[in-house]
């Protein structure tokens, strides 16, 4: 399978690199304070022993960095070998009582390698037979044993249980392939073959089928990645909406007005009024939703696909209505239709149980709403409601709204901070008292922006493009209201960043923390770089973040391993 090869790509080149980087800068998690560049420490007495005094970290996965503190290792790495149960870790340098490795994949057994061609000294205490498979995930440890010295006459010291295997979290490379030019190449195609991606700026994953994700192409179309097929395919050609300007993707809930007579919707939202069906009930079936950067008044600034019915791919929606096309043929030479009009739309969102289009226009600084029932009306007046406004002009943001519904979150790109305006279920609206100013922050700046971990206003970020929630089950199980975490993109900042309930911040994958940036892969804050990511999606059966990272054009992937 191809998700497998992704998930083995990352570089032992990279890892020596973040290794050798991390050690002149003193990293944090290992405090490590040794210089290994160039020759350190005493050479190895071949006529004493070695010895393990500590190491470090005695818990991680594979390719993480590991110090193994000690005497009588020598500086010659050449002849010396570390292993952490059956299987031998890359040595990277050495400096008399300390020796830097990175920790080898997860053994199938707790016998070391016979590095003097023995079985004397070598293997470690409660050996296990070997086996094909790669050992379940268990309370005891991997031995870890240090060899030194000539080839047959090694100096050999072991400790038993010494390092615990846990996933780890790793970035990989899903999409996209560029030259040495970073050249840009747009096509349709399987996986491998699909070209690369003109700055992937919104995700959107069809409630249908979660192996359907729609990308939204800065300037340019809208593609499908197909992950049943392992395919690309483009569905919307951007020169075909106004001013070849597509920004946000979206879906409405299936039957939006549906959801308003259902009778959990009611005891959820019991202010709503059960409103009429119009003449087409089958209103919402999860239909595409784009927003777009025009700059005239009357041209369309967000627009609705309808979803094709039947065909050789089709699904069933929550009500249980089948016949709804996914795929690479649900929106072709579907309906299309104006939702709204205006200027400078960055996102258009859905209210998820009232069904009402909440979007914005950021050289108004304004946020507008569009009633559902007027979504599909018909009629040629399509100037949404003002809610409120930020300021005078340019505040550019994208908006999304809460898995239930509960607030709705601002991402002010171009002010560098993440607003929250908690939603009134009586009036269908969300208050006009934002984030920014005070209580109802999910996280802001206040001063500029800037990177720094920590909660609520304290926080800082720089550039949020796009965030996305993620269930919680250890906050149901608490019954807490709020169940979900928040994950967004922090382009300058070129990581990702996560967000509790609580408004507690941190740095999820990429190297905010030092402002590095390029295109590597590896483990998630140690070694894995972006380069100003943009769309953020989370495939719930895979457990896997997929980012649309900007500036290296290409689709990446943070998974656990």
């Amino acid at each position: 399978m191809l998700m497998n090869k992704i998930k083995t790509r990352f570089s032992i080149r990279t890892m020596l690199v973040g290794l050798l980087a991390c050690s002149m800068m003193s990293c944090a998690d290992n405090t490590l304070e040794v210089d290994i560049i160039g020759v350190k420490g005493e050479p190895h007495d071949a006529s004493k022993p070695i010895e393990i005094t500590d190491w470090s970290p005695k818990e991680g996965g594979s390719g993480q960095q590991m110090v193994v503190y000690g005497k009588n290792f020598g500086n010659d790495p050449s002849i010396i070998k570390v292993a952490i149960g059956g299987n031998e870790a890359v040595v990277v340098s050495a400096v008399g009582d300390a020796i830097y490795c990175l920790i080898p994949s997860k053994p199938t057994s707790d016998v070391a390698p016979d590095f003097n061609g023995t079985d004397d000294d070598v293997i470690a205490p409660e050996a296990q037979e070997p086996t094909d498979e790669p050992a379940e995930d268990t309370a005891a440890g991997f031995g870890l044993t240090v060899a030194v010295g000539p080839e047959g006459s090694m100096k050999v010291e072991a400790i038993a249980d010494a390092f615990f295997y846990k996933k780890v979290l790793r970035v990989g490379t899903l999409l996209g392939k560029v030259n040495d030019k970073n050249e840009l190449e747009v096509k349709d195609g399987p996986f491998e073959d699909c070209g690369n991606f003109q700055w992937p700026q919104m995700f959107a994953v069809d409630p249908l089928n979660e192996n359907h994700l729609y990308v939204s192409t800065d300037g340019g179309d809208v593609r499908l990645i197909d992950f049943e097929n392992e395919y690309v395919y483009t569905i919307i050609k951007g020169n075909t909406t106004p001013n070849n300007r597509i920004r946000s993707v979206s879906f409405c809930p299936t039957n939006i007005l549906k959801r308003r007579q259902d009778g959990s919707i009611k005891e959820l939202y019991p202010d709503f009024a059960l409103d009429p069906y119009p003449a087409d009930g089958d209103v919402g079936a999860y239909d595409l939703i784009l927003s777009h950067d025009t700059w005239t008044q009357s041209n369309p600034t967000v627009t609705l696909y309808r979803r094709n019915r039947g065909g050789a791919y089709s699904a069933t929606d929550e009500f249980g209505e089948a016949g709804y096309t996914v795929g690479k043929e649900a929106f072709a030479n579907s309906d299309k239709f104006t939702v709204a009009t205006g200027i400078t739309c960055n996102g258009a969102y859905v209210h998820p149980y009232s069904g009402s289009l909440f979007y914005n226009a950021y050289s108004t600084a304004e946020m507008f709403k569009m009633d559902a029932l007027r979504i599909f009306d018909g009629k040629e007046d399509r100037v949404g409601e003002s809610q409120y406004k930020f300021g005078e002009s340019g505040w550019e943001f994208n908006n999304v709204c809460h898995p239930d519904g509960l607030y709705m979150v601002m991402c002010m790109i171009n002010r560098g901070w993440i607003g929250k305006s908690v939603y009134n279920r009586a009036t269908d609206t969300f208050a006009a008292g934002m984030g920014y100013v005070g209580s109802d922050s999910v996280m802001g700046l206040g001063g500029g922006a800037g990177y720094l971990d920590d909660i609520g206003l304290s926080a800082k970020c720089n550039g949020p493009r796009q965030a996305i929630f993620v269930f919680n089950q250890e906050y149901a199980d608490k019954g807490m209201e709020d169940q979900y975490d928040m994950y967004f993109t922090d382009s300058n900042n070129h990581c990702i960043r996560k967000v509790t309930p609580q408004g507690i911040v941190s740095t999820f994958a990429g190297r905010g923390n030092n402002g590095t940036w390029g295109y590597a892969d590896g483990l998630a804050r140690e070694e894995a770089q972006f380069n100003t990511p943009q769309a953020i999606a989370y495939n719930a059966a895979r457990d896997e973040f997929y980012i649309g990272d900007g500036g290296n054009k290409r689709i990446r992937v943070i998974y656990w391993e």
